[in-house]
């Protein structure tokens, strides 16, 4: 407690703002908050804050529409924007959701030391094995896949790491709920795993593999009890009920656990295998052979720690303590995992989207606090000749030293780079108010009429993201290059290089009427520059970014909304609706610039009207000569209707086995 209590003011959890407040145009002063600023922190908090806008509103988004022409909202689930909305209403919305997100991704990095705690309680583990755990859970933050601090804290991937964090919970109250039957601990672990994901679908396989271990774990429960009977003669309480549930009972468990929780993640599921060909996933990584596994594992995993973990396995299915065995199981079940589905069926259809090293983490969990067991059995059998009073405290301090030496001091056989957190930006700095200025300046300025094109950032590249985040302004990111959609989003070498990016051609092709671009991409203004297109726009002194108005978009452009030979009069844009009001002397075709999706339906003039999708995966609206209203609407399709019916069904079927059975047993108490 504390080791977690010392790292989590380490990294900021009371220091809610920045040294360097904003200073308003009348003098005042507004005190931004102090968050995390590297890789995809920007990101999620700008979808944080588009979630958090339409939860106030009453609804829940379907479409995200903050950057790259928008995407529905099963492309990044949003299981884990809840949780920070949530804790931002925990705290009577008197927290900036910046900070807010800051103290829920600390929060999350302590959830693998309370379920190791947890482990060691019930099975009889000494405080020296969580101890252990910690140490390297915490000073260990392996590669930026590997699902550690590193990829938790530097890289911002903090829903994929909190989904699969949330599997080691889950295999604890799923295991009391099918060996112990006790109608909570259903409630529990069907919310854990629907929670992770939600958060992540990835998280699925972790799940699942979880699910395994247990299965494999009581199927030796129940052969060692048979071996024992077998050799015990004499019962000592002939007439107690058996402690452990018979097989229906568990398999009733089992099937009814997987049920609820298959129904109420339908909701995600199913719709993500409806569109499955609409998705088509760069690949960052991938395993390339089985070497490649290889250097991929021990990037993530220290090999001295491999070690250890492999031995801590051997032990924990060895022995006798339930929980411990569950976790051996789970670390080689997963490594198999791994490999099948990860490598050898990556090209399978359900697993090409999937990037077989991001499924590591999923080890990682089992592997350190089975380390944490070899390294304390390991130093009771080296140590083994030391004697006198609190022989065990004595061998368990050592054990403890020796590990925090390792991971924390230069006397380490780790290189400096595989021990201690790692350094995170945040955005305590001074450029961070030229952002939140830029950010103001740039939301006065945009319209409906308007979309901006966002280059670079005065601090790490992916800040781009901050304007969307600390603004409601929906965004295009000239260096954003992951991409959902099956076509090519406007020629993906276009946007690497910026002189292309910045003709009038491709900010046409986007219905891109504002560029703004960071003051330190000295290259990229020089271009913005030469353009004759792009007409600098007056900014305030101190600001990050130089604002161009695109002045050759002409009236046929405004907005998302395009129409050749035409002019676009007028723009009125909500996330998962668009009105757009034209004017062509003949028949023409009205080019939206946001990402074809099946739920996306059009009227002109409230006559429905189909939707082409142009080549590069935008939508196309006929439009006749005159006046014409185009209306876009974002709709609940029949796949997510049924979904969410499936939904319902899991949440009748998980009260009724959560509920019933309470009344029964209250009601027999009572008789």
């Amino acid at each position: 407690m504390a080791i977690a209590a010392i790292v989590a003011v380490h990294l900021g959890a009371f220091d809610w703002y920045t040294d360097y407040p904003l200073t308003n145009a009348d003098g005042s002063r507004t005190w931004l908050p102090n968050t995390f600023a590297s890789v995809d922190h920007p990101f999620h908090i700008s979808k944080e804050r588009a979630t958090l806008d339409a939860v106030s509103r009453g609804d829940y988004p379907r479409w995200i529409s903050n950057h790259q022409g928008g995407y529905p909202a099963e492309f990044y689930p949003l299981g884990a924007d809840v949780v920070v909305i949530v804790a931002w209403a925990l705290g009577l919305g008197q927290i900036p959701l910046e900070v807010v997100h800051k103290l829920v991704v600390i929060g999350v990095l302590f959830i693998p030391i309370a379920a190791y705690w947890s482990i060691a309680r019930r099975d009889g583990w000494p405080k020296a094995v969580v101890v252990i755990a910690t140490l390297l859970h915490l000073f260990l933050p392996g590669s930026w896949l590997a699902g550690g601090p590193d990829e938790l804290l530097r890289m911002g991937m903090w829903p994929n790491v909190f989904a699969t964090y949330l599997t080691l919970p889950l295999l604890l109250f799923a295991y009391d709920w099918v060996g112990r039957g006790q109608s909570r601990f259903l409630l529990i672990a069907a919310g854990i795993a629907t929670t992770a994901i939600y958060s992540n679908p990835r998280s699925t396989i972790a799940v699942a593999t979880v699910f395994a271990a247990i299965g494999i774990g009581l199927v030796i429960d129940r052969y060692r009890q048979q071996q024992f009977r077998q050799r015990t003669t004499v019962r000592p309480f002939p007439n107690r009920k058996p402690e452990r549930p018979n097989l229906d009972q568990l398999i009733l468990r089992s099937a009814t656990l997987v049920a609820t929780i298959i129904l109420l993640c339908a909701g995600l599921l199913i719709p993500l295998r409806a569109t499955q060909n609409l998705y088509d996933f760069y690949r960052f990584v991938e395993f390339g052979g089985a070497r490649q596994v290889w250097e991929y594992l021990i990037g993530a995993i220290p090999i001295e720690v491999l070690v250890l973990g492999i031995a801590g396995a051997v032990i924990g299915i060895r022995g006798s303590k339930a929980h411990t065995r569950i976790v051996a199981i789970l670390f080689p079940l997963g490594l198999v995992v791994l490999v099948t589905a990860g490598w050898l069926f990556q090209d399978f259809e359900l697993l090409r989207q999937l990037e077989g090293p991001r499924l590591i983490p999923m080890i990682r969990l089992p592997l350190i606090f089975l380390a944490a067991i070899g390294m304390y059995k390991g130093a009771h059998y080296l140590l083994r000749d030391i004697t006198g009073p609190n022989r065990l405290e004595k061998i368990d301090g050592i054990a403890v030293i020796a590990v925090a030496v390792a991971v924390l001091s230069p006397i380490s056989p780790f290189a400096d780079g595989e021990r201690g957190l790692p350094t995170i930006e945040t955005t305590n700095q001074p450029r961070f108010p030229e952002i939140a200025r830029s950010a103001i300046q740039i939301q006065n300025l945009a319209t409906s009429n308007d979309r901006v094109m966002i280059v670079g950032s005065p601090i790490s590249e992916h800040a781009s993201f901050w304007i969307p985040a600390l603004t409601d302004v929906n965004a295009f990111h000239s260096k954003w290059v992951w991409y959902w959609r099956t076509p090519d989003y406007a020629d993906q070498t276009q946007v690497t290089d910026i002189s292309s990016a910045l003709d009038l051609e491709f900010l046409r092709t986007n219905a891109l009427t504002l560029v703004v671009v960071a003051n330190n991409y000295l290259d990229e203004l020089v271009v913005a520059y030469k353009k004759p297109h792009l007409e600098p726009v007056p900014t305030l002194d101190d600001t990050g970014y130089t604002i161009f108005r695109v002045e050759d978009a002409g009236p046929s452009t405004r907005g998302q909304v395009a129409v050749d030979g035409g002019e676009v009069t007028s723009v009125q844009l909500s996330r998962e609706r668009l009105r757009a009001e034209v004017f062509t002397l003949v028949p023409a075709t009205a080019r939206i610039a946001i990402n074809d999706y099946p739920a996306w339906s059009a009227t002109v003039n409230g006559v429905e009207t189909p939707i082409r999708r142009s080549p590069d995966g935008y939508m196309l609206v006929d439009v006749p000569g005159g006046y014409s209203a185009v209306v876009l609407t974002y709709n609940v399709t029949s796949v997510v209707w049924i979904s969410r019916g499936f939904v319902i069904v899991g949440i009748v079927v998980l009260v009724a086995a959560t509920i019933v059975p309470m009344t029964r047993r209250r009601r027999h108490r009572e008789s």
